[in-house]
């Protein structure tokens, strides 16, 4: 995540860590045993994936996060809140929304 989706991301590199992530989503469970252990590393794989999506996508820089093939803030598409969320089928599925100027801040402290 740090490689792919850290501070500094490209296109390519956030590709390749959401390719990467997929693989490990595929791999057979085998006898893990359910408990704190795997339940934490399943949650940290769908951060991961949900993390990896969103930042592929925001195709900018804002705040603490550079996108070295898009180094220009764009609030004209992207002054907005994403949520990522998982249907039932496993796939996630992105939501936008603008920012209100009515108190609403977005990511980086843009409001």
């Amino acid at each position: 995540m740090t490689r792919g989706c850290g501070p500094v991301r490209t296109a390519e590199s956030t590709r390749e860590a959401a390719a990467e992530l997929a693989e490990l989503a595929a791999l057979p469970t085998g006898a893990a045993e359910p408990g704190p252990r795997t339940w934490e590393t399943t949650n940290l794989l769908h951060l991961g994936q949900a993390l990896a999506l969103l930042a592929h996508r925001r195709e900018e820089t804002r705040g603490g996060h550079l996108r070295a093939d898009h180094p220009q803030r764009d609030d004209d598409r992207w002054l907005t809140h994403q949520r990522v969320t998982r249907g039932e089928d496993g796939v996630l599925v992105v939501t936008e929304r603008p920012v209100s100027t009515h108190g609403d801040t977005a990511v980086g402290g843009a409001a």
